[in-house]
């Protein structure tokens, strides 16, 4: 039991560890980690909402939020979909597009960082026991 309690520790140190420093590297750009990775999944070809949580992780109401203030800001742009009007189409603004080429390489040397202690194999075992306490995301 005390050796899951500390996993569980590490895990929550870890995560607040890495959501703190994405977030300091994002303050200048007035985004958070959150909004950040919602760009993202636009920018790869998620547009619709249900197709940005298949693969964002979050609830649909801080999705739903996310987007309006990603919008507010001039980042992103919703039309209606010309096949369905219930559905929104989200693509990037000139302004998103722009801020995803700035920040995206600083986030890659982050994330490369975050990782440089660890080889290949160990990268490998700690996605498969991620993936084996997160059965249901992607």
């Amino acid at each position: 039991m005390q050796k899951t309690k500390y996993a569980a520790h590490l895990i929550i140190k870890t995560s607040e560890s890495v959501k703190k420093k994405a977030n300091r590297l994002l303050k200048p750009f007035r985004i958070t980690i959150e909004q950040y990775a919602v760009l993202q999944r636009i920018h790869e070809g998620f547009d619709t909402s249900s197709k940005i949580l298949s693969v964002w992780g979050g609830t649909k109401s801080a999705l739903a939020n996310k987007l309006a203030e990603l919008e507010k800001k001039g980042l992103i742009k919703r039309a209606v979909s010309l096949q369905d009007k219930r559905i929104w189409i989200f693509t990037l603004q000139k302004k998103g597009v722009e801020l995803i080429n700035t920040v995206q390489p600083k986030h890659e040397a982050l994330v490369s960082d975050l990782f440089k202690n660890l080889n290949n194999q160990e990268i490998k075992e700690l996605i498969r026991v991620f993936e084996k306490l997160n059965p249901n995301s992607e």
